[in-house]
């Protein structure tokens, strides 16, 4: 079973994607903050994650940049979300795939399938 971890503020995120995906073959884990984010990957292990652009105080970009930069994580797929607009150079570090909040569940399960069922 394929593992999709959601770091986001946002308790209705983490309400609204396990409904989204409880009908598909995917392992749902949330976290409303990055403080132990290093352990909850590697107790986790997902296989995508999907990150808001800003959540408990920092901005998803850092994060991003970091997960990029170690070896141990730079193979996951990253999904950015953002409420705010998204301009034409994206965000400050390089998302596998951005999307705008509020995020229509087919295009979230598009998204999650590409990286994921490929």
């Amino acid at each position: 079973m394929k593992k999709i971890l959601v770091i986001d503020d946002d308790h209705e995120v983490h309400t609204l994607v396990p409904n989204i995906f409880k009908h598909r073959n995917y392992q749902i884990k949330g976290t409303l903050h990055i403080g132990n984010l290093e352990e909850v990957l590697n107790d986790f292990k997902p296989d995508l994650i999907m990150l808001n652009d800003f959540s408990g105080g920092i901005e998803g970009s850092v994060v991003c940049n970091y997960l990029k930069s170690k070896e141990v994580f730079e193979s996951i797929p990253i999904i950015m979300v953002s409420a705010s607009d998204i301009d034409d150079e994206g965000p400050a570090c390089t998302p596998d795939a951005l999307i705008k909040k509020p995020f229509n569940a087919d295009e979230l399960i598009k998204q999650v399938d590409d990286f994921l069922c490929a």
